[in-house]
């Protein structure tokens, strides 16, 4: 599943709450555990998030890049599930939205990976500024 490739999706610039990205980089990994020269990659989030989670898995039968949750600024928190083929070049496919959600929108959170179920841990709410202390789960590859 493309081993030996580091990736960056999305995440906040430095200006202002909104400066949020949508572009997906990425870095072979060289012998010595060194990032080689970074890429851009041709297709985009679906919409500029930070605080989201992201993790490499099986989606569709395919190794896939897949994010979870975020914020796209503003105090716009997601539940939703995108996720983008791998090629063999370490390029993605267009992302896509999952069929799968979890119940409430947050970011911050933690995601793990155990067979195909991925479990988003915690996070942060909006409206009241609590922070959730359950687990969601989502299956990948049923679509």
């Amino acid at each position: 599943m493309n081993k030996g490739v580091l990736y960056v999706v999305g995440g906040w610039g430095d200006l202002l709450i909104e400066d949020a990205f949508s572009d997906v980089q990425y870095a072979p990994i060289r012998d010595d555990g060194c990032p080689d020269a970074w890429r851009t990659n041709a297709a985009r989030l679906n919409m500029p998030l930070y605080g989201h989670t992201m993790t490499v898995t099986l989606a569709a039968g395919r190794p896939s890049l897949v994010v979870l949750g975020g914020n796209a600024g503003q105090g716009n928190y997601f539940n939703n599930v995108q996720f983008a083929p791998l090629a063999p070049d370490r390029e993605t496919g267009r992302f896509v939205f999952d069929t799968h959600q979890f119940a409430v929108p947050r970011w911050g959170q933690a995601t793990v990976q155990y067979n195909n179920i991925l479990y988003v841990l915690g996070g942060s709410q909006r409206g009241n500024g609590d922070y959730l202390n359950d687990v969601q789960f989502t299956v990948m590859g049923n679509q």
